[in-house]
């Protein structure tokens, strides 16, 4: 149970943090293993001591680490065949544009949306948009 304000989780009405991004993902490429897709919270700067800590227990008590990585790894799956027909600068924008579609539709999740995350990081990784996609 939690004693403190700052040891609650978020509510659902009450608290909004759609305004920034709070959600962050990030790709790990290993000689060994296929490469890995991890999920953390990086609050915005100067965002509010009480209300990052909720956010971030919240992500941590409700495991979305460990809910978003499977699904980004199936939303992965399911792209490499536009992928593999795009050279690696139109992939590039096809990533954007995609991480703008979430972005703009808050039906579809908006700033914080795990999908957002990816398609994000995605863009940025030239070993990903080289081929690397292909492990996926």
């Amino acid at each position: 149970m939690p004693e403190t304000v700052a040891e609650q989780t978020l509510h659902p009405y009450y608290d909004d943090v759609a305004d920034e991004q709070w959600l962050h993902a990030g790709l790990k490429w290993t000689e060994s293993r296929p490469p890995e897709i991890t999920y953390s919270i990086r609050p915005p700067e100067g965002a509010d001591t009480v209300l990052a800590a909720r956010v971030i227990r919240h992500f941590r008590i409700f495991s979305l680490a460990e809910l978003y990585g499977p699904n980004a790894v199936r939303e992965m799956s399911n792209i490499r065949g536009i992928l593999k027909c795009l050279n690696a600068g139109t992939r590039h924008k096809y990533l954007l544009l995609a991480e703008n579609s979430v972005l703009i539709d808050k039906d579809a999740g908006g700033q914080n949306h795990w999908k957002r995350a990816l398609f994000q990081t995605l863009a940025r990784d030239s070993r990903y948009l080289e081929g690397g996609f292909d492990q996926f």
